[in-house]
């Protein structure tokens, strides 16, 4: 049989996909075709590569056709070992998973114990659906560098996360470690010293180091993503480069990211005087415009359709008064609002 292996780059957009082979053969063309959905499903392992005997800590993120945070999706997960052995995998629900919020937590999660070397074959499956993926992670007896990263598998856009990878070095490493990201995150509060570079269509973070063996090292940065969602990107591989710039060593597999859809209210007209905006707004639940009152630090984004002066309130209590924070009114024109 014959295998297909589709690399993206590191933005998807997210929607259902068909993909079609015709393949020459010697009683003429034969075709195939395989529908399939990417960016509804999102999975990481804390590790690319684990060594013989870890505990693999698998994480998932489940969004809705729309984009919406599915807290509570019939999810079946199996891991089929490099022998063949395939094992259906008990998956938990976050107590913390919360609709179109921020979390730092993985929405669902489980454990594997890894025994052997070689691939093993992930597959996420929500019941009863067509949705469904397949990944993969890796094992060794032995590893130069044991490469664990800290991060979110689904994005609420207003937010900033952190990516935290540790390292634990079995050989001195001393030159460049290399981390790919999307070219429209923002990146900051980069650790170590590491600096961003190649700002064009594939960015990345590079620290110079000196590792030696036997060690523990940890690299930090933060992201933002576009305001946009829903959406899909990947974050790596790391990377670890020596001064002939060749590649020794590299993680088998890349982070993914399902971004989050955000609260929209459109064409809202509320308070003493209106304007019509249809817009999205994020974290809050009614917009005030040319209104007394004041706003808490809060993100609006969106079109406006006329221009004029807008001000927000943030209602957080049940008698609708606002909580009062910070006041913030801004003269806009007719196109795109101001982020605040």
């Amino acid at each position: 049989g014959y295998s297909v292996d589709i690399v993206p780059q590191d933005h998807v957009k997210p929607g259902k996909y068909t993909l079609k082979i015709t393949l020459d053969t010697v009683s003429g063309p034969r075709s195939a075709e395989k529908s399939f959905a990417w960016g509804v499903l999102a999975f990481n392992s804390d590790k690319a590569t684990y060594t013989v005997g870890e505990t693999a800590y698998l994480q998932m993120g489940v969004l809705s056709s729309d984009g919406k945070t599915v807290c509570s999706a019939p999810l079946q997960l199996s891991v089929t070992d490099p022998s063949g052995e395939s094992t259906d995998i008990t998956v938990t629900g976050s107590a913390n998973c919360r609709g179109d919020t921020y979390s730092p937590d993985p929405d669902y999660y489980a454990y594997y114990k890894v025994s052997q070397p070689g691939n093993y074959k992930v597959k996420m499956q929500l019941a009863d659906s067509v949705y469904s993926l397949e990944d993969y992670f890796g094992a060794a007896s032995s590893l130069p560098f044991e490469i664990q990263r800290t991060g979110p598998t689904r994005i609420y856009p207003p937010s900033r996360y952190p990516m935290e990878i540790k390292i634990h070095a079995n050989q001195d490493f001393k030159v460049t470690v290399s981390d790919f990201v999307p070219q429209a995150f923002d990146i900051s509060s980069v650790s170590d010293g590491g600096k961003i570079t190649d700002k064009g269509s594939k960015p990345k973070i590079q620290w110079q180091v000196n590792w030696q063996a036997g060690k523990n090292y940890t690299l930090r940065y933060e992201f933002k993503t576009p305001p946009k969602s829903p959406d899909f990107y990947f974050i790596g591989p790391l990377a670890l480069i020596d001064s002939n710039d060749h590649e020794l060593f590299k993680e088998s597999r890349r982070w993914q990211l399902a971004i989050d859809a955000v609260n929209t209210i459109g064409n809202t007209q509320i308070g003493a005087s209106t304007n019509v905006i249809p817009t999205n707004i994020l974290s809050v639940q009614k917009l005030i415009i040319n209104d007394g009152g004041s706003i808490s630090k809060i993100t609006v984004y969106g079109n406006l359709a006329t221009s004029g002066s807008i001000r927000a309130v943030l209602y957080n209590d049940s008698s609708g008064l606002p909580n009062a924070l910070l006041g913030v009114t801004a003269e806009v024109a007719v196109g795109t609002l101001p982020v605040w």
